[in-house]
């Protein structure tokens, strides 16, 4: 996905489910850049500072990637995601982009602009008792932490929930794009944050959150005439479900990231 869609995904729920707005590269790759510049591969990659990093904590959210919707009161429907809660869920991908390239520069500038972002969703948002926004907060300070720390896998935990965080803010706001979208998207940077951490639980509870999220929102995909399309990522999720080592994982999680490009593209007409 594009930065220019990032706003159009944020805002779109179908039977309760969430979605994640991104901005991703026109195309994915799981290679990592390390502090000298060569390229690793997600199956040697492990961040050393993994164990001692602060995760943000995820209301909605079990097994690193179970996301739900929470509960929320709000004052207003007004089909229009907020500025604020679009730039959120953008600046978080940008953060997670930059770390996965090692780039600290980028990271610590589109920190910033996330905590500017963040500032601003009280004003704009006007929603109330959502929990998801007290999280945000608590999101925020762990890249505060991790970020000046150049804690990579880290950063790219604490950024990923950032966007899950603002996918559950924008649910009040009915986008036009089904909200399992982005929430595929979600998933696929699971898969690659598991299958650099080597961490076959995550990726197996990743795997099957895929699937569930995927079958709630198929049927749209071909009544919007993707049925090619749909067939594609039924097959890929299928693939995904039985993969068997992380190396596995982190291939596949490139095609998920491609693939949910392609669904999007067919649910935006």
């Amino acid at each position: 996905m594009t930065l220019s869609k990032t706003s159009a995904i944020l805002g779109m729920t179908l039977a309760g489910v969430l979605i994640l707005p991104t901005v991703s590269l026109a195309t994915h790759s799981t290679s990592f850049s390390s502090p000298n510049g060569q390229t690793v591969s997600a199956q040697s990659k492990i961040d050393k500072d993994e164990n001692v990093a602060q995760k943000a904590e995820v209301d909605n959210e079990s097994s690193e990637g179970n996301a739900t919707p929470a509960a929320t009161t709000t004052t207003t429907n007004s089909n229009s995601v907020p500025t604020s809660v679009s730039q959120v869920a953008e600046y978080g991908e940008d953060i997670y982009e930059a770390a996965k390239a090692n780039n600290w520069t980028q990271s610590t500038a589109k920190l910033n602009s996330l905590k500017n972002a963040a500032k601003r969703i009280d004003n704009e948002s006007k929603i109330s008792e959502n929990p998801s926004e007290d999280k945000l907060d608590g999101a925020i300070a762990a890249l505060d932490k991790a970020v000046p720390a150049h804690q990579q896998l880290a950063t790219m935990r604490d950024a990923n929930q950032v966007t899950l965080l603002a996918a559950n803010l924008s649910v009040p706001f009915n986008p036009p794009v089904p909200v399992q979208v982005p929430l595929l998207d979600y998933y696929g940077r699971q898969l690659e944050i598991g299958a650099v951490a080597n961490d076959m639980t995550q990726l197996q509870a990743t795997a099957k959150d895929m699937s569930r999220t995927w079958n709630a929102v198929r049927s749209a995909v071909e009544s919007h005439g993707g049925s090619a399309q749909a067939q594609q990522f039924d097959n890929l999720v299928a693939r995904v479900q039985a993969a068997k080592s992380s190396k596995e994982y982190g291939s596949l999680a490139t095609s998920v990231l491609n693939q949910v490009d392609n669904l999007e593209k067919v649910l935006a007409k």
